[in-house]
């Protein structure tokens, strides 16, 4: 299930993190998703605004659809961070363009957070709707 929800939305390309501060919505692009260990992973900074909302309310969704507009996915969870330096590793390996950014895997302004509790749909133009977990 978890391949499932990474496979499309990594085939949509961009996707949108949804989350919220003082009552208010906050939405931005996002472009890492992958499945490590078993476990769907998001990348961000410490420094970053979605860093500092979802340490106060872990809970997210996220919403990507097909560049032709016939599908799209939704899915919300509860964001659990880690400093796995392990995972960090692959993710800079997958993303070797973070080096310019954050120094190394290690840096305390990287960091790195999965989807516990994840509840996912993928939805279609034509009205269907199919859950995934």
């Amino acid at each position: 299930m978890n391949k499932k929800i990474v496979d499309f939305v990594k085939e949509c390309g961009i996707f949108y993190i949804a989350t919220s501060e003082r009552g208010n919505a906050r939405v931005r692009p996002f472009t890492f998703i992958e499945e490590i260990d078993g476990k769907i992973y998001f990348a961000t900074g410490t420094e970053k605004e979605v860093y500092k909302q979802l340490k106060n309310n872990p809970y997210f969704e996220i919403c990507a659809a097909l560049k032709d507009g016939s599908k799209w996915i939704r899915a919300r969870a509860c964001a659990s961070f880690d400093d796995l330096l392990s995972v960090k590793q692959k993710v800079f390996e997958i993303m070797p363009d973070l080096i310019e950014i954050y120094g190394s895997p290690a840096s305390p302004k990287f960091t790195v957070f999965y989807a516990k509790s994840i509840e996912a749909s993928i939805f279609s133009i034509a009205g269907g709707c199919e859950k995934i977990v």
